[in-house]
């Protein structure tokens, strides 16, 4: 019986496809059949200790905002993960293994991970570049809350 994948610090991005969804990580990519994005970051973070939900109404509190929300999916690391739109797919990204990232196109973003892995994402500039902010922010904020 295969063990569960839980989102973890080797985990660059999450990709809906049909029948399932796509982890890429720093030197693999597995494919998870018949899971929805939304029940695998659940378990990731319920195995971290909260809900999805829990995790979303941190982030709102702690940045004062409701679209698009970055969550932390683990405490101890601060791991976050922040969502993206492409086309009516919605991708997650972890935004602790982003070293760069360079506008391509209005539409079009290309990302440079720790591995020096490349991938270009269709959408804004702007709108990611807002992520990464919220990301920043994210972090800020929670640990000026812990000390």
């Amino acid at each position: 019986m295969q063990k569960e994948y839980i989102i973890n610090e080797n985990t660059l991005y999450i990709v809906k496809k049909e029948e399932g969804i796509e982890v890429f990580e720093i030197d693999n990519t597995l494919f998870l059949k018949d899971k929805t994005i939304k029940k695998f970051l659940n378990d990731s973070c319920t195995f971290y200790g909260s809900s999805l939900k829990g995790r979303q109404k941190g982030s709102e509190s702690l940045i004062t905002d409701t679209y698009k929300l970055p969550i932390i999916i683990k405490d101890r690391k601060l791991l976050v993960l922040f969502p993206i739109k492409e086309g009516k797919n919605t991708i997650w990204i972890n935004y602790n293994n982003i070293i760069d990232y360079h506008q391509i196109s209005k539409v079009k973003v290309l990302i440079e991970f720790k591995n020096k892995h490349t991938v270009h994402f269709n959408t804004s500039y702007y709108s990611f570049h807002q992520q990464i902010l919220k990301c920043s922010r994210l972090i800020i904020v929670y640990n000026s809350r812990l000390m």
